[in-house]
């Protein structure tokens, strides 16, 4: 399971995935109502787990989807920024 937490945000987040990826290169992205990626990060699953603290963004206030791509899936997450 993906947790991305607080949610709503003020502006900084936390995000845990356990067992959703194998030992694998995961990108992050974070992408506005636009579709324009706001921030883009590659991390490397530890033991099927990621553990990212996302800060210092100071996104505009909206609604923005978090994007996890391997290269076998893509799956995708929703944080609230208020």
């Amino acid at each position: 399971a993906i947790v991305i937490y607080p949610n709503p945000s003020a502006r900084d987040f936390n995000i845990k995935s356990s067992g959703d990826f194998a030992e694998e290169k995961v990108k992050v992205s974070i992408v506005n109502t636009l579709g324009q990626s706001i921030y883009s990060s590659f991390v490397t699953a530890q033991n099927g787990e990621i553990n990212l603290t996302i800060n210092g963004l100071n996104p505009p206030k909206g609604t923005y989807t978090v994007l996890f791509t391997t290269d076998k899936a893509q799956i995708a997450k929703r944080v609230t920024v208020n």
